[in-house]
């Protein structure tokens, strides 16, 4: 099997920002959630955006069973909402083809604002 990453702006699932805000309708989500049970062995991983923030999550369906994913919704560098920018570097490893490590650096906006000071900060999700 060829192993593949899903990637897409718009994610499949809810957002909680001011209101709860659902991206995806009915049938095209079950759709799409059935793809993922069928092609699951080859699927690496999910990422999404659009909301401006990081969040790692498992995609959950009532209509849909068998669902065993990893969603990561990765960092905006756009400070709009209020976030630091950041960005995200996936490894994956080349011989299993899994994700070995994913981290994060945001930049620190207000530390910037406040005091002229140019600092990153790290996140990386294997600590």
């Amino acid at each position: 099997y060829e192993k593949f990453i899903i990637q897409y702006h718009v994610w499949p699932g809810c957002n909680y920002y001011e209101y709860q805000e659902c991206f995806w309708v009915q049938p095209y989500l079950d759709q799409f959630l059935t793809l993922l049970v069928t092609y699951k062995p080859q699927i690496i991983t999910l990422l999404g955006a659009h909301i401006h923030h990081i969040e790692v999550m498992a995609p959950v369906s009532k209509t849909v069973t068998g669902l065993n994913a990893v969603q990561v919704i990765l960092p905006a560098i756009s400070p709009v909402y209020g976030n630091n920018p950041g960005y995200g570097v996936l490894e994956i490893d080349d011989s299993t083809w899994k994700v070995r490590d994913l981290s994060f650096s945001f930049f620190q906006l207000e530390d910037y604002y406040r005091m002229g000071v140019t600092m990153w900060r790290d996140l990386d999700l294997q600590q």
